[in-house]
């Protein structure tokens, strides 16, 4: 999950409406990636220590309990830092899209 085919923004000033218009179908399918990656991540750390607080309270667990929680924190940091990642590149995806559509919206014909 990395913008690589996106150019810079010295180069969306210099482009036709066409080149634009295609690399805009590319920024909202990355801006639609990442922000479904962000937020489903996101619930998804959300969702691990209450199934962790559940299972305590409700005697779901058995032996090896601390291992468990050893493996229920480590994917919890996993699924932070991964919608992280996804909301910094979310930001830096839809400050692109709106630069390119106002070029677009310079560029239209009258």
């Amino acid at each position: 999950m990395f913008p690589s085919s996106v150019p810079s923004d010295s180069e969306i000033d210099e482009m036709s409406p066409e080149e634009l218009g295609s690399r805009w179908s590319i920024l909202l399918d990355l801006y639609n990636e990442f922000q479904g990656a962000a937020i489903a991540y996101a619930v998804m750390a959300l969702l691990l220590p209450a199934l962790v607080i559940a299972s305590i309270v409700f005697g779901w667990y058995a032996k090896y309990s601390t291992a468990r929680l050893i493996a229920a924190g480590f994917l919890f940091v996993g699924f932070v830092s991964i919608s992280l990642y996804s909301w910094v590149w979310f930001f830096w995806v839809r400050r692109r899209l709106k630069r390119v559509e106002k070029n677009l919206r310079m560029q239209r014909p009258s």
